[in-house]
């Protein structure tokens, strides 16, 4: 299996995975939407249709924020969250198949175990707990919120209420703009991350940095997709600015955060005899020219 061969795999099982899950989140977003719409039918409001600022109001609100989370964590949704952690195995599969290709190994290494269990575990978290109350159930809360303690229309409530949760023509709904993030950065980093492991593990030097080129393709990786990289070159381009560039890149974690959030491209692991001899005649120059 090439280099190209295992990115083109693997970036084909990252997107069934994601696509799979996201295929639920309209019916998830539709659920939540009455849901929030039940909990605030009983607001005090005015004669003119105002939201009263009131301690009542504002005590239905508080009681409220485990009723959102209750809407988003359903029985269907935490289904649709295991059939994609049990993503995580098929593509380390993946990987050590080509991995193997290149030079023998342990796939069984406590370490390289560990790094699928984390993964899972902060996916986990970011699907079913923490993560969604902090990325979905507080932004609607406080949305409620504001517009109870500055006396909002209610209609304007129900109608802001409606693009936040559902979305519109031009942006997502506020979990499915959340889990799509997590679920295309999750499977990515993941990779990254083991390969990268691996890599360290068996001194694997050079990379070929895969992935297409679009119209939102960061400058970072314009310059550098479908091009041979000797570690040192990887390492070397953090100190660069880029738009995009994600906090706490730096030459430890170029090979897991990449081009930056979102970022689809992978630097995959190649012998030395499957780098094209411009490359290294290129890269040896350099470090001539250094010295």
């Amino acid at each position: 299996m090439s280099a190209n061969e295992f990115f083109q795999q693997f970036d084909q099982l990252s997107k069934q995975a994601s696509e799979r899950f996201l295929s639920g989140i309209k019916q998830s977003n539709t659920h939540l939407y009455r849901r929030v719409i039940a909990i605030i039918k009983d607001l005090n409001i005015t004669s003119d249709g105002r939201i009263k600022t009131t301690k009542a109001n504002l005590s239905k609100l508080l009681r409220s924020q485990q009723e959102l989370e209750k809407a988003i964590l359903t029985d269907t949704y935490q289904a649709r969250t295991a059939q994609f952690l049990a993503s995580f195995a098929s593509i380390k599969k993946l990987a050590d198949l080509y991995l193997l290709g290149l030079i023998s190994f342990d796939v069984n290494k406590p370490l390289y175990q560990f790094i699928v269990e984390d993964s899972i575990r902060l996916t986990q978290n970011s699907l079913l707990s923490s993560g969604i109350s902090q990325g979905v159930s507080k932004p609607i809360y406080q949305l409620l919120q504001q517009n109870v303690t500055s006396g909002g229309f209610f209609d304007e409530l129900v109608e802001s209420l409606r693009i936040q949760i559902q979305g519109n023509e031009s942006r997502l709904g506020v979990l499915e703009r959340y889990s799509k993030q997590i679920t295309a950065d999750a499977l990515n980093q993941f990779n990254a991350n083991y390969t990268q492991a691996v890599t360290k593990d068996l001194k694997l030097d050079w990379f070929l940095y895969s992935g297409g080129i679009r119209s939102t393709t960061r400058d970072y990786c314009r310059r550098r997709a479908n091009k041979y990289w000797h570690r040192s070159e990887i390492e070397k381009s953090t100190s660069r600015s880029w738009n995009g560039k994600a906090t706490g890149t730096n030459s430890n974690t170029i090979f897991v955060k990449r081009g930056g959030y979102g970022c689809r491209h992978q630097y995959i692991p190649v012998l030395d005899n499957a780098v094209p001899k411009r490359y290294i005649e290129a890269f040896e120059k350099k470090v001539a020219v250094r010295k």
